[in-house]
């Protein structure tokens, strides 16, 4: 699953390497951090550029559903 629209405008207008546009799933666990906010690592799917992103509780806990898709899509399966 996409979730471009989680990515910083800096990042979103940053050019992927394949040529495409980025395409951005999770790469690992959300982690808390210091300020009541969300650490959502991203990869791109093309070009696999990792990023990270701070989300408030707020903005995490409207997208969760969408971030846990994307972590089941991008896991191993077992």
């Amino acid at each position: 699953m996409d979730l471009t629209h989680l990515v910083s405008a800096a990042n979103r207008k940053a050019p992927c390497a394949s040529g495409a546009s980025h395409y951005w799933t999770t790469a690992g666990e959300p982690e808390a951090s210091a300020g009541n906010n969300i650490t959502v690592q991203l990869e791109c799917k093309h070009c696999n550029k990792r990023i990270y992103e701070f989300l408030t509780r707020e903005q995490y806990f409207l997208c969760e559903n969408q971030i846990k898709r994307s972590q089941n899509e991008t896991s191993p399966s077992n």
